[in-house]
């Protein structure tokens, strides 16, 4: 059993309450702490509170795009290929360009932030972004893969080109595998 973490948005405009747990079959995946729609005022507070998750949960944790860093994008454990997603979801262009934004909105911007998330549309389980899972899964000798980012509300699991591919919803959710 693993037990991952996604999208939990601390410190930001859609942050969740979810209670963290650590260990060697936690695994984090990325906009833990939500550093592009914290305040600007909370950017330091917001820093000390990833630095103290990051320190608990060591070479488990992986950078989302609103954690706005490269570190750590992906983890390969057990045939399993683990990722935020935003590169598959996105592509390498895009997810670079937001991951390059700035720390923190002031308080009229990160208003209509959230006004403007309840309107956040899926973009699915294209072609385009399963022949990238696919692709680095292979290349990485994985027969998994298991990614946010996307934020459905029930986990989402598909086999594309005999690999498996779980898009986790937001929060805690935990795996056989």
């Amino acid at each position: 059993m693993k037990t991952f973490y996604t999208d939990t948005h601390f410190c930001g405009v859609n942050q969740l309450t979810v209670s963290m747990t650590y260990g060697e079959n936690c695994f984090y995946l990325g906009n833990i702490v939500d550093l592009k729609t914290c305040l600007k005022t909370e950017v330091f507070q917001a820093q000390d509170l990833q630095a103290h998750i990051l320190k608990k949960a060591g070479k488990n944790y992986i950078s989302g795009n609103r954690e706005l860093c490269f570190d750590n994008t992906f983890i390969v454990k057990d045939g399993i290929y683990m990722a935020h997603g935003d590169f598959f979801f996105w592509g390498e262009e895009k997810a670079k360009a937001f991951r390059n934004q700035e720390y923190g909105l002031g308080r009229i911007s990160r208003f209509f932030h959230k006004i403007g998330s309840h309107f956040r549309m899926s973009c699915g389980l294209n072609k385009e972004f399963c022949d990238r899972v696919a692709s680095k899964a292979k290349s990485q000798g994985c027969h998994t893969v298991v990614v946010g980012h996307l934020r459905p509300k029930k986990m989402i699991k598909k086999v594309y080109k005999g690999i498996i591919i779980y898009v986790l919803p937001t929060g805690k959710t935990t795996l056989p595998i």
